[in-house]
């Protein structure tokens, strides 16, 4: 699969990489088919490979202008993709903790009764629904805050991302949790 870039392929990447569309349409065309196949035999599920395809192109093409491949666009393409399904994966792992975390935290339900177990059973249900629809920087920053206990100037160390940037990702994910909460709150509030 590794080898040199055929000369074909390296004109094309080279007026891509001169913001040239039906390059890439070609090269879309040429090599879809392939990626979604490889995508396919990784992640075994068909919207999942999809979407890594897809995502694919669209980092090609946003990053036309950086284009420097001196392997064969097959082996480069393979390439993306294991990085994309690696990300995937630690990105689902780090949810996966996020998750039981809200659950250990919520499900202290001893002196319950019934109906308000149920309901706490509900919030956990729609505040892990909610952190799903976060951006993932969103999720992390809420995650280490209110999770961990981390203020803000330590997450902004540890991130390396500006005490601003924290506090907007916080009180972007404030507003989101808090929107779809509601909503999904007064749901169950009407069976109750």
């Amino acid at each position: 699969m590794a080898g040199n870039i055929s000369p074909e392929d390296h004109r094309l990447l080279a007026k891509i990489k001169e913001s040239d569309k039906e390059s890439f349409n070609v090269l879309y065309e040429k090599y879809w088919q392939f990626v979604y196949q490889f995508s396919f035999n990784l992640s075994k599920d068909n919207n999942e490979a999809e979407d890594l395809a897809q995502n694919v192109f669209v980092e090609i093409w946003q990053n036309r202008g950086k284009l420097d491949i001196k392997i064969s666009v097959r082996s480069y393409l393979v390439s993306i993709v294991k990085h994309r399904l690696l990300d995937k994966i630690r990105r689902d792992r780090l949810f996966d903790k996020y998750a039981k975390e809200i659950v250990k935290t919520l499900s202290c339900t001893e002196d319950l009764t019934p109906e308000k177990k149920l309901i706490n059973s509900e919030s956990i249900g729609i505040l892990t629904d909610s952190l799903t629809l976060l951006p993932e920087r969103c999720r992390q920053v809420v995650y280490m805050n209110k999770f961990q206990q981390y203020s803000v100037s330590e997450i902004s160390s540890e991130l390396q991302l500006s005490q601003q940037t924290i506090k907007n990702q916080l009180s972007t994910a404030l507003k989101m949790l808090r929107k779809y909460s509601r909503a999904a709150m007064s749901l169950v509030c009407l069976f109750f």
